[in-house]
């Protein structure tokens, strides 16, 4: 297996990653367990699951489960706010991208996947509701209590909050060795900069 680093974050990833939206519709817990042993063995170490995958959070709980104490050996990328899709948050969570709904997000992934931290966190279809000065805020505000790694956020060639792009970092919950990084944003093959701050 080939790796590449991911951005500035300073994490490596295999070049081939592992989209886990069949876990929990079309494998359970044997098969997603087969599937993350096989991506394992072969080096790979990107693994990127949602909320959404599997039907109310399907995917994140079996992943949880067969990974266990191998969690350190993978990248883990998570997404949240898929704007046709409600989690059941309830409407105090409020609107996708705004700074309650993140926080809810990001604490019940870490829940599901019976981790402390996520080296990747990313808004998964963009909030038309949400200024998205709030939606940085709040993904800033993960990474300064250490709870995520990579927000991801949208930055346009001249600097204002437009065009997708992504963010990495590497964060952990409050209490866990795991280093931390900041934020960091790309978009295409532009150069890397430090994500906007509001």
């Amino acid at each position: 297996m080939r790796y590449r680093p991911l951005g500035p974050s300073g994490l490596q990833v295999s070049v081939v990653g592992l989209g886990c939206n069949n876990f929990g519709r079309r494998r359970v817990v044997n098969g997603t367990r087969a599937v993350v042993d096989a991506a394992i063995d072969a080096g790979i170490t990107l693994f990127d699951t949602a909320g959404i995958y599997g039907g109310a959070g399907a995917s994140e709980t079996l992943l949880g489960e067969v990974l266990g104490a191998r969690r350190d050996k993978i990248v883990l990328a998570a997404k949240f706010g898929h704007g046709k899709t409600d989690m059941g948050y309830g409407p105090a969570a409020g609107a996708k991208g705004g700074r309650a709904y993140i926080k809810r997000a990001v604490t019940e992934s870490l829940r599901r996947l019976r981790t402390d931290y996520l080296d990747l966190h990313q808004i998964h279809t963009p909030d038309p509701v949400t200024p998205i000065d709030e939606t940085i805020t709040a993904l800033d505000e993960l990474v300064t209590e250490a709870r995520s790694g990579t927000p991801a956020t949208p930055i346009s060639p001249d600097g204002s909050s437009r065009t997708p792009s992504t963010c990495s970092a590497n964060w952990a919950a409050p209490g866990s060795s795991r280093r931390r990084t900041t934020g960091r944003c790309w978009s295409g093959p532009r150069r890397p900069r430090s994500c906007p701050r509001p």
